[in-house]
């Protein structure tokens, strides 16, 4: 049995953790430690608690978000919403956003609105021929206002008056 055989079974034995690839001094080093009141912590003793999963795209993508959307594009100033779908093959949302009012939409969509933008014509004037053109411009389509999460008084208040009004069933 060679030596870093042996220096394993002691690393072992002692529960410490080691790479596989470790070397025979380092290892001689952990064990050093160890034995010297070191701040390894055996295995047996680290509490396994479970991992968190991570978040799936489709989760992320579906996450509901508070907000409060105004129109900026003249040709849909008037309108009291708009259907806006997005998404790929995989995850896809459509859904009526109305405006000037708190609603609740998916990230997908979210994202979407934000990337948004129209084209207005801005008119300027040559100088040296004074002849009017136009230039081309964008501006965002929406101001999107992130209101903070429903409160558990609002959920209740929200929940009472639904019922009042029948609108969901119990």
């Amino acid at each position: 049995m060679s030596k870093l055989e042996e220096l394993r079974l002691e690393a072992d034995e002692l529960g410490l953790t080691y790479p596989k690839n470790i070397g025979e001094s380092k290892l001689q080093e952990k064990i050093n430690d160890y034995n010297n009141g070191g701040s390894e912590v055996p295995q047996t003793e680290v509490e396994n608690k479970p991992a968190k999963k991570p978040m799936t795209q489709k989760q992320k993508m579906s996450k509901l978000i508070r907000v409060r959307v105004t129109c900026n594009d003249p040709a849909f100033k008037k309108w009291p919403g708009l259907t806006r779908a997005a998404g790929s093959t995989t995850f896809f949302r459509k859904r009526f956003i109305p405006f000037n009012r708190e609603t609740h939409i998916e990230q997908v969509l979210f994202d979407s609105l934000k990337r948004s933008e129209y084209q207005w014509f801005e008119e300027k004037m040559n100088r040296t021929s004074g002849r009017k053109y136009k230039v081309p411009r964008s501006s965002p389509s929406f101001v999107i206002e992130e209101l903070a999460p429903l409160t558990k008084a609002e959920y209740e208040k929200l929940a009472q008056d639904q019922r009042s009004r029948g609108s969901v069933e119990d």
